[in-house]
């Protein structure tokens, strides 16, 4: 006779380990039913506000293109912190992972968090920001494709959509619908010929601030 097993499709938090890196630097598993998560902080001790920095594990350029945002951050007095994502390219299972960091931010304090990311990394901010109870804006840096009722669901929450020149000639149709589909009244939407360059990590954080006073 076959056996028919039940699968279980929540999520649920087992344990969470800290290992402190280097001063000020934290690294952290959050072990669950469905795998590990790491995650990589960078707070100073009193830190209220902090950025979770999410990327596109397809594309090596994150680590490089955010570097000086994050050293920009730290200089601000606002904290940073990075995701391992579980399951790389499940956007909803990466949204989840982006919230288990939030809530492990709130519980040391950070009240207060901004959610910015790169390509698939926009879309996972996007989704997570979305629900984020401690959510003050988000960042989409190039952001692929998100479903209508995340961008329905950041209502009033500061906005910031990042695009390339490039950005336009490949997806010019799903950044055109991103636009279209936000609320107009808290969307900031800014094209540069290259995304990522001095002057537009300058805007990034220059926003990042803005959106914490607001």
């Amino acid at each position: 006779m076959p056996v028919t097993r039940c699968r279980d499709d929540h999520i649920y938090l087992i344990e969470v380990r800290e290992q402190m890196v280097s001063a000020g630097r934290t690294r952290i598993v959050f072990s669950t039913n469905r795998g590990d998560m790491i995650a990589h902080c960078r707070l100073e001790n009193g830190t209220r506000k902090a950025v979770i920095l999410l990327g596109d594990d397809f594309d090596a350029r994150f680590d490089r293109q955010f570097q000086s945002v994050d050293d920009a951050l730290v200089a601000l007095g606002i904290g940073s912190g990075r995701v391992e994502y579980r399951v790389p390219g499940d956007c909803a299972q990466c949204a989840i992972d982006a919230l288990l960091l939030c809530q492990y931010l709130d519980d040391e304090g950070v009240t207060d968090v901004v959610l910015a990311g790169w390509s698939f990394g926009g879309a996972v901010a996007l989704a997570a920001g979305s629900i984020c109870r401690t959510a003050r804006g988000v960042a989409a840096i190039s952001p692929t494709d998100i479903s209508q009722c995340c961008l329905r669901w950041m209502a009033d929450k500061p906005t910031l959509l990042m695009f390339s020149e490039d950005d336009r000639k490949r997806r010019t149709d799903n950044l055109l619908k991103i636009a279209a589909r936000s609320n107009p009244h808290s969307t900031r939407t800014i094209i540069y010929s290259q995304v990522m360059s001095g002057k537009a990590a300058a805007d990034l954080v220059c926003w990042i601030s803005e959106a914490f006073l607001s």
